[in-house]
Protein backbone atom coordinates (compact mmCIF):
# COMPACT_ATOMS: atom_id res chain seq x y z
CA UNK A 1 0.00 0.00 0.00
CA UNK A 2 1.52 3.30 -1.09
CA UNK A 3 1.27 6.36 1.11
CA UNK A 4 0.42 9.50 -0.75
CA UNK A 5 3.14 12.18 -0.86
CA UNK A 6 0.78 14.76 0.67
CA UNK A 7 -0.01 12.49 3.60
CA UNK A 8 3.72 12.04 4.29
CA UNK A 9 4.25 15.80 4.27
CA UNK A 10 1.25 16.31 6.55
CA UNK A 11 2.43 13.67 9.04
CA UNK A 12 5.96 15.08 9.08
CA UNK A 13 4.53 18.56 9.67
CA UNK A 14 2.42 17.34 12.61
CA UNK A 15 5.42 15.48 14.06
CA UNK A 16 7.62 18.56 13.67
CA UNK A 17 4.98 20.74 15.33
CA UNK A 18 4.75 18.33 18.29
CA UNK A 19 8.53 18.24 18.69
CA UNK A 20 8.72 22.04 18.56
CA UNK A 21 5.97 22.33 21.18
CA UNK A 22 7.79 19.92 23.47
CA UNK A 23 11.04 21.87 23.11
CA UNK A 24 9.31 25.15 23.96
CA UNK A 25 7.60 23.68 27.04
CA UNK A 26 10.81 22.03 28.23
CA UNK A 27 12.92 25.18 27.80
CA UNK A 28 10.30 27.27 29.66
CA UNK A 29 10.29 24.77 32.51
CA UNK A 30 14.10 24.88 32.68
CA UNK A 31 13.97 28.69 32.76
CA UNK A 32 11.64 28.63 35.76
CA UNK A 33 13.80 26.06 37.55
CA UNK A 34 16.98 28.04 36.84
CA UNK A 35 15.41 31.25 38.18
CA UNK A 36 14.25 29.50 41.35
CA UNK A 37 17.60 27.82 42.01
CA UNK A 38 20.03 30.59 40.99
CA UNK A 39 17.90 33.73 40.83
CA UNK A 40 18.07 36.82 42.98
CA UNK A 41 15.12 38.83 44.23
CA UNK A 42 14.33 42.50 44.16
CA UNK A 43 11.34 44.85 44.17
CA UNK A 44 9.35 45.91 41.11
CA UNK A 45 6.98 48.80 40.82
CA UNK A 46 3.93 48.72 38.57
CA UNK A 47 4.14 51.33 35.83
CA UNK A 48 1.17 50.80 33.56
CA UNK A 49 -1.67 48.50 32.59
CA UNK A 50 -2.45 48.53 28.89
CA UNK A 51 -5.36 47.03 27.04
CA UNK A 52 -4.05 45.15 24.04
CA UNK A 53 -5.85 43.53 21.17
CA UNK A 54 -5.31 40.07 22.64
CA UNK A 55 -5.61 40.88 26.35
CA UNK A 56 -3.93 43.03 28.97
CA UNK A 57 -0.26 43.88 29.61
CA UNK A 58 1.09 44.85 33.00
CA UNK A 59 4.32 46.83 32.66
CA UNK A 60 6.66 47.15 35.63
CA UNK A 61 10.22 48.23 36.31
CA UNK A 62 12.89 47.11 38.73
CA UNK A 63 16.44 48.16 39.52
CA UNK A 64 19.56 45.94 39.58
CA UNK A 65 23.04 47.44 40.09
CA UNK A 66 21.51 50.93 39.77
CA UNK A 67 20.22 50.15 36.28
CA UNK A 68 16.47 50.19 35.66
CA UNK A 69 14.94 47.30 33.71
CA UNK A 70 11.43 47.02 32.32
CA UNK A 71 9.36 43.88 32.41
CA UNK A 72 5.88 42.92 31.36
CA UNK A 73 3.41 40.15 31.83
CA UNK A 74 0.38 39.46 29.70
CA UNK A 75 -2.95 38.15 30.85
CA UNK A 76 -6.39 37.72 29.38
CA UNK A 77 -8.61 39.36 32.01
CA UNK A 78 -7.78 42.33 34.22
CA UNK A 79 -8.61 40.51 37.47
CA UNK A 80 -5.14 39.79 38.81
CA UNK A 81 -5.12 42.67 41.26
CA UNK A 82 -2.19 44.36 39.54
CA UNK A 83 -2.18 48.10 39.88
CA UNK A 84 -0.13 51.05 38.77
CA UNK A 85 2.26 52.00 41.55
CA UNK A 86 1.91 48.59 43.22
CA UNK A 87 5.01 46.96 44.70
CA UNK A 88 5.84 43.33 43.82
CA UNK A 89 8.72 40.89 44.15
CA UNK A 90 10.71 39.96 41.04
CA UNK A 91 13.11 37.04 40.62
CA UNK A 92 15.83 37.67 38.02
CA UNK A 93 18.87 35.95 36.59
CA UNK A 94 21.99 37.54 38.16
CA UNK A 95 23.98 36.98 34.94
CA UNK A 96 21.28 38.53 32.74
CA UNK A 97 18.92 40.75 34.75
CA UNK A 98 16.61 41.14 31.74
CA UNK A 99 15.44 37.55 32.37
CA UNK A 100 12.86 37.99 35.10
CA UNK A 101 9.59 36.74 36.43
CA UNK A 102 7.16 38.80 38.47
CA UNK A 103 5.98 37.14 41.68
CA UNK A 104 2.48 38.29 42.53
CA UNK A 105 2.40 36.64 45.95
CA UNK A 106 3.54 37.03 48.71
CA UNK A 107 2.77 40.68 49.00
CA UNK A 108 5.66 42.98 49.72
CA UNK A 109 5.77 44.07 53.37
CA UNK A 110 6.44 47.63 54.42
CA UNK A 111 9.98 48.11 53.19
CA UNK A 112 12.28 51.07 52.67
CA UNK A 113 13.04 51.04 48.93
CA UNK A 114 16.48 52.53 49.61
CA UNK A 115 17.42 49.49 51.74
CA UNK A 116 17.22 47.04 48.82
CA UNK A 117 20.68 45.67 47.96
CA UNK A 118 21.88 46.74 44.49
CA UNK A 119 22.51 43.09 43.49
CA UNK A 120 19.21 41.91 45.01
CA UNK A 121 18.54 39.38 47.75
CA UNK A 122 19.65 35.75 47.54
CA UNK A 123 16.37 34.81 49.30
CA UNK A 124 13.12 36.68 49.66
CA UNK A 125 13.12 38.91 52.75
CA UNK A 126 9.89 37.21 53.86
CA UNK A 127 9.71 33.51 54.74
CA UNK A 128 8.28 31.66 51.73
CA UNK A 129 9.02 28.07 50.62
CA UNK A 130 10.54 27.90 47.12
CA UNK A 131 7.92 25.35 46.07
CA UNK A 132 5.17 27.91 46.60
CA UNK A 133 7.09 30.41 44.43
CA UNK A 134 7.31 27.77 41.70
CA UNK A 135 3.52 27.35 41.86
CA UNK A 136 3.00 31.07 41.26
CA UNK A 137 5.45 31.15 38.34
CA UNK A 138 3.78 28.25 36.50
Amino acid sequence: MKINKHIKIFLLGVLGFCILGFIILYSQSRRFDNLIENGRYTIAQGEEIKKRRTGWSFIFNYKVHNEVYDGRIKFMVNKWGMKKGGIYFVVFDPNNPKKEMLIRYPSVPEINLDSIPAEGWAELPVPVPKDSIRNFLD
